[in-house]
């Protein structure tokens, strides 16, 4: 396979085959080709394979065959399970941040959260608990995103 380093392509799959365990792999003949400044989304069933593929090309899951390119080591991944601290609603919403209420309303609004605020003891002022445990899985990807 040619250097991309220094070329228009930032990810390359050939002849892919990715899965968890020795065996057989649950992807098999993936190959393609992302050129620079493309912008590229995965979508498809659940169970079709999406989470295996991306966690394939970050080398979290089993290569059996093929080989996969990635020029540059600086990849971000964001995966479905949604990160929540032990602590309140807003404060996980804001994150660092300093509060701007204007901003944080919006924030709100975008996220279809202020019904959920309405329904949640102390409002954002709530203390989600251990990984977000009094929330559903729905609140706490609004609450992430």
């Amino acid at each position: 396979m040619r250097d991309l380093r220094s070329g228009p392509v930032v990810l390359s799959v050939a002849d892919g085959a990715f899965g968890w365990k020795s065996g057989k792999p649950v992807l098999r003949d993936i190959n393609f080709t992302v050129p620079k400044g493309t912008f590229v989304a995965v979508v498809g069933p659940v169970g079709s394979g999406k989470s295996t593929l991306l966690k394939g090309l970050l080398g979290e899951t089993l290569l059996s065959a093929g080989s996969v390119v990635l020029p540059s080591p600086e990849v971000a991944f964001c995966d479905q399970t949604a990160w929540i601290l032990n602590t309140t609603l807003r404060a996980n919403i804001l994150g660092p941040c300093e509060f701007d209420a204007p901003w944080y309303e919006k924030i709100l609004y975008a996220c279809a959260l202020n019904e959920d605020l309405k329904a949640l003891p102390r409002g954002d002022e709530c203390l989600l608990g251990s990984k977000g445990i009094a929330l559903s899985g729905g609140q706490k990807m609004r609450i992430v995103s």
